[in-house]
């Protein structure tokens, strides 16, 4: 049972050649019937690695009502509405965030430069220079899931391809994604602040207590009461066919 299949088609053109597709935008609002969300809808928790077909399946004995589960929670998007396994979230912390590298000399480094990461002489990561200021420099992850360390040679490719000069710089200090500070906060009410040394209740966000904080908010979802589950798949059908 294709969720797509139910969509009507249109006829479209690709290439300048007339085009038959599945009309996916086509939004349905199920009747009134089921307007009282709180009667057919249950909260769910995700839990870590649950997909919207093991949720149906758990459910209603099949994976291929997940699109319920999708359209009960406005999601359009699954790769950026639905939570992620708590193993893919460093990962995305690193494709979001920077390494804040203090270097002796960062006029070596220019924005959009590409730097990799050595130890031992064996390559381990590719970064993209992403910000340069005094005595630091920002390094953003181009090979997903990274690490530095003060151990750690950089060797800036792009200026070794300009020069043909192997440099390998030494770094005083390293800040990883996980460990900065993302935002702070005032622990006596849970407000959004800006930095204040005076203030006794400051507490520091980090992007990873962040991202894992809105990863965990999306495992709170609405699922569809199974006892209405046919009633809904048949107006749904009609309506989607109308």
């Amino acid at each position: 049972m294709g969720f797509f299949n139910k969509f009507p088609l249109a006829l479209t053109t690709i290439d300048r050649k007339p085009t038959i597709i599945t009309d996916v935008f086509r939004r349905i609002a199920v009747g009134s019937r089921f307007n009282d969300v709180s009667a057919i809808l249950l909260p769910y928790f995700v839990l870590d690695g649950e997909t919207p077909e093991i949720v149906s399946n758990k459910l209603y004995d099949t994976p291929f009502y997940h699109w319920i589960i999708l359209h009960c929670n406005n999601i359009v998007d699954p790769r950026e509405e639905w939570p992620l396994e708590d193993k893919y979230v460093t990962s995305l912390i690193y494709e979001k965030y920077d390494f804040v590298v203090s270097v002796d000399n960062s006029m070596y480094y220019h924005p959009g430069d590409i730097i990799g990461s050595y130890e031992d002489d064996v390559f381990t990561s590719a970064f993209r220079v992403t910000g340069v200021a005094s005595g630091a420099i920002k390094l953003r992850s181009i090979t997903g899931l990274a690490y530095i360390a003060t151990s750690t040679r950089l060797r800036n490719l792009t200026e070794e391809n300009i020069t043909g000069v192997v440099v390998n710089y030494r770094l005083n200090a390293v800040t990883d994604p996980r460990e900065a500070i993302h935002h702070y906060v005032d622990s006596s009410n849970d407000y959004i602040i800006d930095f204040d040394s005076e203030n006794p209740d400051i507490e520091s966000v980090s992007n990873y207590d962040y991202e894992q904080t809105v990863n965990d908010n999306k495992r709170t979802i609405r699922v569809l009461d199974p006892q209405y589950l046919g009633d809904f798949v048949r107006s749904y059908e009609q309506l989607v066919s109308a």
